[in-house]
Order: C-alpha cells, then sequence, then structure tokens
C-alpha cells in the first residue's frame, strides 16, 4: 500500500463521518411516532452526538499523540461500524430512547476520532498526494450526500422497516476502512520536543480566535443539516421522500460543489473575501428558510444554505494549519473541540425553542453564527 492508499482512507473517514452525523436525523420523525419521543429528545439526540464526540476531543489533546494516528484510526473505524449495529438492536430490548442514545454515543465517540485524526494524517502526507484541507473535507459532503439520497431511496422502495438493514448496510463501510488503516502508510506525530505546548496554544490570542471560528461554523453547518428533514415534513407540510430529497441532499450537495471548488482554486481565490461572502449567504439562506411561507423559497434556502457553509469548517481548520504549523494532534484536537461545540448547541437550541415557540423560529435564531464569523475573520484575517 502506498499513501495514495492512506489518502483515499482519509477520503473514506470523512465519509463515515458523514453517515455517522446525517443517518439519524432521517429517521427523526419516523422515530418520534415510533417511540414517542419529543421534540426536546430528538434534538437531545443530537447533542448527545456532538457533546460525545466533544468529550473525544477533550481527551484525545492529551492520547492522540501518544498512542499515534494509525491506532486511533482504526478505533474511530470500529466504534463507528458497532454504534450502526447498536441503534438497531437496543432500542427492542430496552427503553427505546436510552438504546438509541447508547448507540448514539459509541458512533459518535468513532465520529469524534475521525475528526481529530484524519486532520493531521492529512497533514503529514507526502507533497504529491496533497494535503488539502478543503478538498479533503468535501468527502464528508459526499459521504452526506449519499446517506442521504440511498437511505432515502431505500425507505421509499423498501418502507420505513428497513430502516435496521439499512444501517447495517453502514455499518460495512467503516469495517472495510478500518482494515484499510491496518496497513496503510502513516506519517507518525511530531516529536514532544518540536511540538507546541497545550498551554502555549491558549496563550495565543490567534487560536482563540480560531477557536470561536470553529464554534460559529459548527452551528452555521449543523443547525441547518440536523434540522431541515424534520422542517421540511413538519414545518411545510412536505412528504419526507421530496423533503429529504429538495433539503439536506441538495444542502450536501452545494456544500461539496463549494469545498471542490475551494480546494481546486484556493490559490486564486482570497479566502477572507469569500467566507465573508460566503456567511452572508448563510445569513440570508437561514431567513429565507425560517420566514418564508412559500415551500419553494424555504427549500431554496435549506439548499443553498450547504454552498454558504462550505468552506467555513475546513477553511478554519486550514488557517490553523498555516498559522500554528507545530501545533501537533493536540492543535487538531482543540479545533474539533470547538467545532464540536457549535455543532452539540446550535441544534440543540434549535430543538428547545422549536419545542418552546416554534420549528420556525428555532430556525431563525442560528443567524448569529455567521454573522459572529465575519467579526472575527475581518479582524483575524486582516492581523
Amino acid at each position: 500500500m502506498t499513501y495514495k492508499t492512506t489518502q483515499k482512507c482519509c477520503y473514506l473517514g470523512y465519509v463515515i463521518q458523514a453517515i455517522s452525523i446525517n443517518f439519524l436525523p432521517l429517521l427523526f420523525v419516523m422515530l418520534q411516532n415510533r417511540y414517542n419521543l419529543s421534540y426536546t429528545l430528538i434534538g437531545t439526540l443530537v447533542a448527545v452526538n456532538f457533546l460525545t464526540q466533544l468529550c473525544v476531543d477533550v481527551f484525545s489533546v492529551f492520547f492522540l499523540d501518544k498512542i499515534g494516528y494509525r491506532k486511533s484510526a482504526v478505533i474511530s473505524q470500529l466504534c463507528c461500524m458497532a454504534g450502526f449495529v447498536l441503534i438497531t438492536v437496543l432500542p427492542e430490548v430496552m427503553p427505546p430512547y436510552f438504546g438509541l442514545c447508547i448507540g448514539v454515543i459509541l458512533y459518535s465517540i468513532g465520529a469524534g476520532l475521525i475528526e481529530v485524526v484524519i486532520n493531521p494524517i492529512v497533514a503529514g502526507l507526502p507533497e504529491e498526494c496533497g494535503g488539502n484541507f478543503v478538498l479533503t473535507h468535501s468527502f464528508y459532503s459526499w459521504g452526506q450526500l449519499a446517506v442521504v439520497l440511498l437511505t432515502t431511496i431505500a425507505l421509499k422502495f423498501f418502507g420505513e422497516a428497513s430502516w435496521k438493514c439499512i444501517a447495517l448496510f453502514w455499518a460495512l463501510i467503516p469495517l472495510i476502512n478500518g482494515l484499510l488503516f491496518v496497513k496503510t502508510p502513516i506519517t507518525p506525530p511530531a516529536s514532544k520536543e518540536e511540538r507546541r505546548s497545550v498551554s502555549g496554544l491558549f496563550k495565543s490570542k490567534t487560536f482563540i480566535a480560531i477557536l470561536i471560528l470553529m464554534i460559529c461554523a459548527g452551528g452555521s453547518e449543523l443547525a441547518m443539516a440536523q434540522w431541515a428533514s424534520t422542517f421540511a415534513q413538519n414545518a411545510l407540510g412536505i412528504d419526507k421522500t421530496l423533503g429529504d430529497l429538495l433539503g439536506p441532499c441538495l444542502f450536501a450537495f452545494f456544500m461539496g460543489i463549494g469545498r471542490v471548488m475551494y480546494g481546486l482554486m484556493e490559490n486564486k481565490i482570497n479566502f477572507r473575501k469569500f467566507s465573508i461572502f460566503s456567511c452572508v449567504l448563510c445569513a440570508l439562506c437561514y431567513l429565507m428558510t425560517a420566514v418564508s411561507k412559500n415551500p419553494v423559497i424555504s427549500l431554496a434556502g435549506c439548499s443553498l444554505c450547504g454552498f454558504a457553509i462550505s468552506i467555513l469548517w475546513p477553511g478554519t481548520v486550514e488557517i490553523a494549519a498555516r498559522k500554528i504549523p507545530n501545533g501537533g494532534g493536540a492543535m487538531y484536537s482543540a479545533v474539533a473541540i470547538f467545532g464540536d461545540i457549535g455543532c452539540s448547541v446550535a441544534p440543540f437550541l434549535t430543538g428547545v425553542v422549536a419545542t418552546e415557540i416554534s420549528l420556525r423560529t428555532g430556525m431563525l435564531i442560528n443567524v448569529i453564527y455567521p454573522i459572529a464569523f465575519i467579526l472575527i475573520i475581518r479582524k483575524l484575517i486582516k492581523k
């Protein structure tokens, strides 16, 4: 095996992370009806996902460089596989909500490890393989598109009762990738003397600004990605299949297009200007989705939001890699921690506001994240 194989495993790693994050939300309405779950409990499942990833990110600050990237990568894939299997089994043998939570926690451990270990593996690839973060992250988008499209089609043709078989099918992918990671060549972490200390990282004002950007990037992306399917069905009254295809499916497609476009042309594109444009478009998309009474305009907001947020997360990771090249695994872990804070808080608050006020209001509050991103990126890049 060569570093090209490693590169492809990294791509597939982000596909698996996308499956872990986006598969269950496609079943939210079905799970609500089947297990009698409220909006708050559904929102809590999302929070459990990302809070678990957050805990993994926190602990990985201390163990990632010590145990190495290979072991972390293999463990991440096996946890994802086990989580997908358990969400099909445990709800039938124990209280359903707690059974779902256990499965979610396990595959979220895997997803959290994927986020913190893939970035330094990509950063260590030889020049001929390329270390393009945005292009690598585009495979998260294609993974999201695949899981939405294939799951929606399977549910349409085989019925809602087939959701467990679909979950077991998705479990095969991390199993295969985990076996590949056992043999692929991986550049080892830098020595302790070469890495910046954790305390040194947090003394940097630039690094603190990058962490806040990650909160905004995670919140901007996941609030829409996690709630688009439920919003289309319950707020717009659209059939599930059509709503998934026109909402989260197109969201993922446009996100992938944005990342591929930027990844191939990043030397010709001013990140500061493009990110500000993206955030303005993101805020407008949330307004279109939440305020418009026209389903077509609302779904257009859901879809175009994917393009708007496409570069925010990977672009911020790339800023960290360039401005702090000796950050080591701890830096990538910390960046993932704060990204997952945004991913946890935004969907959870959307669910709480949806329960207390309305689903439209829950979507509307998410305009705060792209606005905050603009305010910070203007000062950071200018500096």
